[in-house]
């Protein structure tokens, strides 16, 4: 990817820019994944599987992306899944680590540290506070 274009089996894509002066693409563009809500398709008693769907063209990538986000809490452990395919064409698509909860729904008032915050998972059975 150079700046916000692609070149895939001689077919040049041109996708949103958002980054450095809008020069280039982060995070999928101007309304990437950063900024969208997944829908929560499966939970069981200690996990959580969310999924988000793009069609072919969204932000100028080609093809359908269909991904899943599976984020299971055990005893003292996190475990974190995640799976996207293009259904249609070739496109580039790199999951990373994001968490992108709202933190601040528990936020410890006194502090602007992250570690006074809270982490509720009604579903998982466990609630895990970190004090400093």
């Amino acid at each position: 990817m150079v700046g916000s274009n692609f070149t895939i089996d001689g077919v040049t894509s041109y996708v949103l820019p958002n980054e450095h002066n809008n020069s280039d693409t982060l995070h999928g563009g101007p309304d990437g994944w950063d900024h969208r809500n997944f829908t929560l398709v499966a939970h069981t008693t200690d996990s959580l599987t969310f999924s988000i769907t793009d069609p072919d063209g969204e932000q100028g990538f080609p093809g359908q992306v269909i991904a899943y986000v599976t984020y299971t809490v055990t005893p003292y452990e996190w475990h974190e899944r995640m799976v996207a395919v293009s259904t249609q064409k070739k496109t580039p698509i790199m999951l990373s680590s994001h968490v992108y909860w709202n933190l601040d729904g528990y936020a410890n008032n006194e502090t602007n540290s992250a570690m006074n915050h809270a982490l509720y998972m009604p579903y998982g059975g466990l609630r895990v506070r970190h004090l400093h």
